[in-house]
């Protein structure tokens, strides 16, 4: 997913591109996924039943939609958001810790 999209619905969530440096930037971007999961699935399979798309973005739904039907990758979805939150808190504290011991240096 290149650009940030909104999805519609009483709670928005606003979708984050994956960023390959930063934990706190994936654990958004998981975060993001595991909370709207059925929004992205169910806007998903629109897209793929919708016939003014082109066929490239059709595939790409499906296939997706598809993909997010399967109990593993629910499962695995939640795991991970699990993992980077963990991640996540760990980079934080030791940032934190960082900033602290060059401030008294």
């Amino acid at each position: 997913m290149e650009a940030s999209h909104e999805l519609t619905g009483s709670r928005k969530r606003l979708l984050k591109t994956l960023s390959i440096t930063r934990w706190s930037a994936r654990c958004d971007a998981v975060r993001g996924l595991r909370t709207s999961y059925r929004q992205i699935n169910s806007t998903l399979k629109n897209i793929s039943n919708d016939n003014n798309g082109t066929g490239q973005t059709w595939f790409e739904a499906s296939s997706l939609a598809t993909q997010m039907t399967k109990f593993e990758v629910a499962v695995l979805c939640i795991l991970w958001d699990r993992v980077l939150r963990q991640f996540n808190v760990a980079s934080k504290s030791s940032m934190l810790h960082c900033k602290r011991k060059a401030v008294i240096s």
